[in-house]
Parts: structure tokens; sequence; C-alpha cells
């Protein structure tokens, strides 16, 4: 299984091209959780299904605001290898 995961977004209401931080790539997972975190560690969002879609909204529904968010993904495979990732996606509003 490979993860690919974009590093920018741009939830900007006016079209879906970009509009989502989600993954692009993620065939064989059976277990999978992914934190979304602002600068300062507090968690913004979470999910726990691998076809997620994180619109740029807190867990409340406010927009976040632009900048820099980190994740960390922890998942499983068919073959019950575990998967542990983590970095950051920026989020643009135009």
């Amino acid at each position: 299984c490979v993860l690919e995961i974009p590093n920018v977004f741009t939830p900007n209401g006016s079209d879906d091209a970009n509009s989502y931080f989600q993954l692009i790539e993620s065939n064989g997972l059976i277990e999978f959780t992914c934190i979304i975190f602002n600068r300062w560690g507090n968690i913004v969002q979470e999910f726990d299904k691998a076809d997620f879609k994180w619109d740029g909204k807190t867990k409340g529904g406010a927009d976040c605001s632009e900048g820099v968010y980190f994740y960390k993904i922890n998942a499983k495979n068919v073959i019950g290898e575990v998967i542990e990732k983590q970095g950051s996606v920026t989020l643009v509003r135009k």
C-alpha cells in the first residue's frame, strides 16, 4: 500500500478543484485514522476512513484560517503492515 498525500489545498467553495485535503491513493487499507492539528498542537479534525475529505473546517464547522496544518496518519493494510505517516499540509483560501 502506498499513501499519496497532497501538501496544499484550496477550499474556496467556488470550484471543486483541489477543494479538499484527501488521500490521492489509499488502496488496500483495512484500518485508518487521520488527525489534523493546528500549529499549536490542537486537534482541528479527525477521520476514521481512508476516503475522508477535509474541507478546511473545524469539528464545529468553523472555517480554519490559512496556514500550515499538521497531520498524523495511522493505518493497517490487508497483509497486516502498520503504516504511520505524518507531515504538513498548507490551507490556502483565495
